[in-house]
């Protein structure tokens, strides 16, 4: 089983491979634009699409919620610590704060 190929831009392997960039290079290539002269033939996109690359941009909030769920999943709740981290580096409890803020205020726009 395979996680989602989604690396952020600036992740280096332990072997100080910049597979981050890698990875953003070759969802980029399917656009072609005068910057991109990457190009990826049908048979590379079925090897990335089988180990899980994901080739739209994830929309911040949804990804945060996500977050938001597996934590009440791993916790029993939505009690984040103010110093709280995810795996991939977000600061959940300031999201959360940003939500209930929002709420409050009546603007109904989600951040």
């Amino acid at each position: 089983m395979y996680c989602v190929l989604r690396q952020q831009g600036t992740y280096v392997s332990p072997e100080r491979c910049a597979l981050g960039k890698w990875v953003r290079r070759q969802q980029y290539a399917p656009r072609k634009s005068e910057k991109n002269r990457a190009d990826l033939s049908p048979e590379r996109i079925a090897l990335l699409n089988a180990i899980g690359m994901q080739w739209e941009k994830p929309d911040p909030w949804q990804h945060r919620y996500e977050l938001a769920q597996e934590y009440k999943r791993c916790h029993g709740n939505l009690d984040i610590p103010a110093k709280y981290k995810t795996a991939d580096g977000v600061w959940l409890s300031r999201w959360e704060y940003n939500q209930k803020r929002l709420l409050q205020s009546g603007s109904g726009e989600a951040e």
